[in-house]
C-alpha cells in the first residue's frame, strides 16, 4: 500500500491511477511498453478499495481510451492522461 499522505482520503479513481504510475515506474518500462500483469483483485490491494470498485474504475478507464484490460493485464494506452488523473500533471 502507497504511503503518500492522505492517500487513503483520495478518490478510487486517482488511487488506482497513482498505483498504475508507481508500478510502471517500479518495473522500469520502456515508454514504449506500458503493460502491467496485475489482476483487479491485486490492484485493489494495493490502493485499499474492493475489487468491485476497482474493476468499475478500470472499466471507466478503458472506456475512456485511457488503459485497455485484458484477463490479468492492464495495457497503458494513454499515459499522460493517466499521470494526469494521479495528480501528478496539474491542468491549468
Amino acid at each position: 500500500v502507497y504511503k503518500r499522505q492522505g492517500f487513503a482520503f483520495r478518490q478510487v479513481r486517482e488511487r488506482v491511477a497513482i498505483a498504475l504510475v508507481n508500478e510502471i515506474r517500479r518495473q522500469n518500462h520502456a515508454d514504449s511498453q506500458k503493460e502491467l500483469r496485475l489482476t483487479r483483485q491485486e490492484i485493489a490491494g494495493l490502493v485499499g478499495a474492493s475489487r468491485e470498485s476497482v474493476s468499475r474504475c478500470l472499466i471507466n478507464m478503458e472506456q475512456e481510451g485511457i488503459v485497455s484490460l485484458d484477463r490479468g493485464r492492464v495495457t497503458i494506452v494513454d499515459w499522460e492522461q493517466l499521470k494526469v488523473f494521479s495528480g501528478e500533471i496539474l491542468i491549468v
